[in-house]
């Protein structure tokens, strides 16, 4: 779970933006928990793409993102046998459980996340979930008309030296930004492993009291 300093639990989303802007993220711990964390998130105003973006983008050009609604209606016990095959494999065996990882996609009186981005590799032909399939990773995500919580992305290891993780979570920062969106909330930066989180424009971190622009800082506290 997250390192917290302050957790609650609200009904509705009506003040959803301000709690995001205040470092509150939804969690998965239950349905309205929200906790206050050392949030990342992505200004679009001023996203723009980089050399290694680009860079990212090329090696990826196969990989498509399409967005649907949850509960997903094409669930299947192969996305949760891909999820937990790859948080085992990534952050040990306690970290993601198959049975959360179905409730998170199919059981939205538990689940804080709306959204699915499925990432497919377009070199592969579509075929049935009980053969091969070319949907490769998805991520989990809150959004609405002005911002996306993106959360909770796994993929095909076999896909790991394609800089899966990376054009994933960069690929929605540009679906966002396509949809005129305001902000991309990254998660939490706690740990030296986040620091891949840390190539976009227009990056600030909420460090307790207000949204920080200065990412150098970031880094040092990470390393």
């Amino acid at each position: 779970m997250y390192q917290y300093s302050k957790e609650i639990i609200i009904k509705d989303t009506d003040n959803i933006n301000d709690l995001y802007n205040e470092g509150f993220v939804f969690v998965r711990k239950g349905k309205g928990i929200m906790q206050k964390i050392r949030s990342l998130r992505v200004d679009l105003e001023y996203f723009e793409l980089t050399s290694e973006n680009r860079r990212v983008l090329k090696k990826t050009e196969n990989i498509s993102i399409e967005k649907d609604n949850l509960p997903y209606i094409e669930y299947s016990y192969n996305i949760h046998k891909m999820g937990f095959t790859y948080y085992k494999a990534r952050f040990g065996n306690k970290v993601m459980t198959a049975n959360k990882i179905k409730e998170m996609f199919t059981n939205m009186d538990k689940s804080n996340m709306n959204s699915v981005f499925v990432y497919k590799d377009k070199n592969l032909n579509d075929v049935n979930f009980a053969q091969r399939t070319n949907v490769q990773g998805y991520a989990l995500a809150y959004m609405n008309k002005y911002m996306l919580h993106y959360a909770y992305p796994f993929y095909d290891l076999s896909y790991f030296n394609l800089n899966m993780g990376i054009c994933m979570m960069l690929k929605a920062i540009i679906f966002a930004k396509e949809h005129n969106l305001d902000y991309v909330y990254l998660g939490s930066v706690y740990k030296k492993e986040s620091i891949y989180k840390l190539q976009f424009k227009g990056l600030s971190w909420f460090d307790g009291r207000i949204w920080n622009n200065n990412i150098k800082e970031l880094k040092e506290i990470l390393k």
